[in-house]
């Protein structure tokens, strides 16, 4: 990357160019934010969400974040709008 780092969460004081304490780095990013119940996880989960938002197949989706097809579907891709968005489609069709 140009200007940048390869790493999410880089540390020019790291041998290896990254913050190695992942979990206490984020902790530490939330409360210097002010930044109460967020989850590292919950990252993970906003980022699938606007893929599925965006168009990206899921399968695709599923490679990029080392999930399951299966999971992804399940509880991520929000069957329930999907399938709403899907009939009224259908009704509005002329």
């Amino acid at each position: 990357m140009s200007g940048g780092s390869e790493f999410v969460f880089p540390s020019e004081e790291s041998k290896s160019g990254h913050i190695a304490w992942l979990k206490r780095s984020f902790k530490t990013a939330c409360r210097n934010a002010q930044i109460e119940g967020l989850r590292f996880h919950d990252l993970k989960h906003t980022a699938i969400t606007r893929m599925v938002e965006a168009g990206i197949p899921i399968i695709d989706i599923s490679k990029i974040v080392g999930t399951s097809y299966k999971l992804i579907v399940e509880r991520y891709s929000h069957q329930k709008e999907s399938l709403k968005k899907a009939v009224e489609s259908l009704a509005n069709y002329s």
